[in-house]
């Protein structure tokens, strides 16, 4: 696959998992592979600067708190993690084949069709953060956004799972980043504000605590910064650290498994 890609003139990059092995609950002894924090995040933010394709090996899963046991309510597919952002193909084992001119004409037609109609539209925001108890898998259709905003609210008033407002922002600043081929300003974000209760923002690599009143700003890369008005702001509490890092300064936590596989 990798000398496919190379062939095609393409930057192929392949992402590791670990598998661990669920010892509790009706699931006892089921296996789940998960994306390294830092993988998940490298991958996600890459979406957000040029056109992306994923493809799928294996059960490959991403962790909503980085800081918590992997488990099945903690973890959400790669799918659904990349979801409105990238060109996703599943293979079903190592070495299956690809239907190139098929998948060439896919990812065509994803790219000439975008998936983001840009900064209003919720399939720009990452929803892992926003929404993560919820898949979320019709935005493209006007019911599917008619549910959402039901919930969340409209561009101009969103509040997330814990009862957060996601503020359109009153100044810019940042990077000019894309969705699914939609470009958007440069340093577009939103101002997230908790003004009714503390809590806590997860991100697929760090954990960001809120205090009542306090805010920071989240971008659509799932990138989170402390504001930059006057105000409480809220504090980065937790950040996963690379495997080799972690493993040198001997602060890594034992596993059940530890294993770790290659998944692209």
């Amino acid at each position: 696959m990798v000398r496919w890609a190379n062939s095609e003139g393409w930057i192929p990059k392949t992402s590791r998992t670990v598998s661990y092995r669920i010892d509790h609950g009706t699931n006892n002894g089921r296996r789940l592979q998960v994306m390294e924090p830092q993988d998940a995040g490298d991958l996600y933010q890459l979406t957000h600067r040029s056109p992306t394709v994923v493809i799928q090996i294996g059960q490959p899963t991403v962790l909503l708190n980085v800081r918590a046991k992997p488990a099945e309510r903690n973890t959400i597919s790669l799918e659904r993690f990349v979801r409105y952002k990238t060109f996703f193909r599943r293979l079903g084992r190592e070495g299956a084949k690809i239907d190139v001119p098929h998948f060439l004409n896919g990812f065509h037609d994803w790219r000439q069709n975008r998936t983001c109609d840009g900064e209003r539209d919720a399939r720009c925001i990452p929803l892992h953060v926003f929404s993560p108890s919820r898949e979320w898998e019709d935005l493209h259709n006007l019911e599917g956004v008619r549910i959402f905003e039901s919930i969340h609210g409209r561009a101009n008033s969103r509040t997330d799972y814990q009862d957060r407002d996601w503020n359109l922002p009153s100044a810019l600043h940042g990077q000019q980043i894309t969705v699914a081929g939609a470009t958007l300003r440069s340093g577009f974000h939103w101002d997230v504000v908790s003004p009714r209760n503390d809590g806590r923002l997860y991100t697929s690599t760090e954990i960001w605590r809120f205090s009542r009143g306090s805010y920071c700003n989240v971008y659509p890369d799932a990138v989170v910064r402390q504001g930059q008005r006057k105000g409480d702001c809220a504090k980065l509490v937790y950040e996963a650290q690379r495997p080799a890092d972690t493993l040198a300064s001997g602060t890594r936590s034992k596993q059940p498994d530890g294993q770790r596989r290659r998944r692209r």
